[in-house]
């Protein structure tokens, strides 16, 4: 069992100290803020701190963790002194209380980076690596209620119609917000550490276009039109202006972030990353979105393109009480075509725990829209006026629609299989 800790963390009102706090006090820790002013958002203690004040601090004896996240805005060399004091005498005061300290560093920190606030980072680990402390580089941190870089993306998102499609885009590696609290506390508990370097991030870089898109799609909900930049043209610009507009500096260190090695560091300390579409929803889990997404092309499938917000909302709580409230993680096309899910449905040689899975929420998908009054209207025909012969040319145009389907999913069906291979015969749940 994991031993209750006593956490310092310092900028407590920050965008990752907030989430640590929170996540650090589910955990059953308890948790002193670092900061100038108190959080009404948690019932962590607090403690009155100003990184910049340069006072020497006492921390309390039973402290066993310092997590350092405070920084300010670097506009100048003497605010960059400052910060280096302030690191200096916490890592003292971390010293006497005995603690452990944990220093969130970033994935820009470089002797040779562009910008002084990579440089700063990369000044302070040198600092952490004399006290033999831990040094945590994450990448590019998102999701939850926008703060920090993040927030001014968002910003920039919403406000302009037309975005940049950097050519030779820059690649970042993303991180939820929440996922970072989560490694951070995770290395908190660990009682020796072995290295004094975490890397934090996905395994995989992404390029800063399709972060720019994920934005639009999964966080925004809305379309913009991206024009394309060549990366080349930028650097002259940001080397005659950067020194007046830090943010441009900002801009060109992502263009020389060095590719962070993640993958041994998320399994040493058992952290498994949400995808990217997944952690941009507001709530920080698309699943929810997902599985409505499902039913929506389930009830068109079925039903005609007919279906309810009630339904909708029936069909969500029948997966969230039966499966778990997983999602099938449909292809798009079967999201946007429905149509396209008879293909692999019919097939007798498609075999596998996906469809499965698949043709039982179909079922549940029938059972819930018949056992409704708008549904078992549809299904059983009632309310409508019919004369023989209508009814006769629509069972025949039923009939024929139904063997011209069967007929092209016949031919379409082993196209579909090798488009969509990996996924047909997967294994779910």
């Amino acid at each position: 069992m994991t031993r209750t800790l006593k956490l310092a963390i310092t900028g407590g009102n920050g965008y990752i100290a907030s989430h640590l706090t929170r996540l650090a006090l589910d955990n059953g820790h308890s948790v002193l803020t670092l900061s100038r002013k108190k959080s009404s958002q948690n019932s962590a203690e607090w403690m009155s701190y100003d990184l910049l004040s340069n006072e020497p601090i006492d921390l309390p004896k039973d402290i066993d963790v310092v997590v350092h996240l405070a920084t300010s805005s670097i506009d100048s060399k003497s605010i960059y002194e400052k910060e280096i004091l302030g690191a200096t005498l916490l890592l003292d005061a971390s010293r006497k209380a005995g603690a452990k300290f944990i220093f969130i560093s970033s994935q820009t920190s470089s002797q040779d980076s562009p910008s002084l606030y990579g440089k700063l980072k990369f000044d302070i680990e040198l600092l952490v690596q004399k006290f033999s402390g831990v040094i945590i580089r994450p990448g590019q941190v998102y999701g939850s209620k926008p703060q920090a870089l993040f927030k001014r993306l968002i910003m920039i998102v919403a406000k302009l119609p037309l975005l940049p499609y950097f050519v030779k885009s820059p690649k970042i590696q993303p991180i939820h917000v929440d996922d970072l609290a989560n490694g951070i506390i995770k290395i908190c508990e660990i009682t020796q550490n072995h290295k004094n370097i975490y890397c934090l991030g996905s395994t995989e870089p992404v390029s800063f276009n399709t972060f720019l898109k994920s934005i639009c799609v999964n966080r925004l909900r809305i379309y913009r039109v991206f024009f394309p930049i060549p990366s080349f043209m930028l650097f002259p610009f940001i080397a005659i202006f950067g020194k007046f507009y830090p943010s441009l500096m900002q801009l060109h260190s992502l263009f020389v972030l060095p590719r962070m090695e993640t993958e041994a560091d998320l399994k040493s300390i058992n952290l498994v990353l949400r995808p990217l579409a997944s952690g941009m929803n507001k709530s920080g889990d698309g699943q929810t979105r997902e599985i409505l997404q499902e039913g929506l092309a389930f009830g068109r499938y079925l039903f005609n393109n007919y279906y309810s917000y009630s339904f909708l909302k029936s069909y969500l709580l029948a997966i969230k009480q039966l499966k778990g409230g997983r999602s099938l993680s449909l292809p798009p096309i079967f999201l946007k075509w429905p149509m396209f899910i008879y293909f692999i449905e019919i097939n007798p040689f498609f075999k596998s725990k996906f469809l499965d899975e698949l043709k039982s929420r179909i079922a549940i998908t029938s059972l819930i829209m018949e056992a409704r009054p708008s549904g078992a209207n549809i299904f059983l025909g009632l309310g409508s006026k019919n004369t023989f012969l209508k009814s006769f040319f629509g069972i025949a145009s039923a009939l024929l629609s139904a063997s011209l389907i069967r007929i092209l999913a016949t031919i379409a069906s082993p196209v579909v299989y090798l488009k969509y291979k990996s996924l047909i015969n997967s294994h779910h749940g």
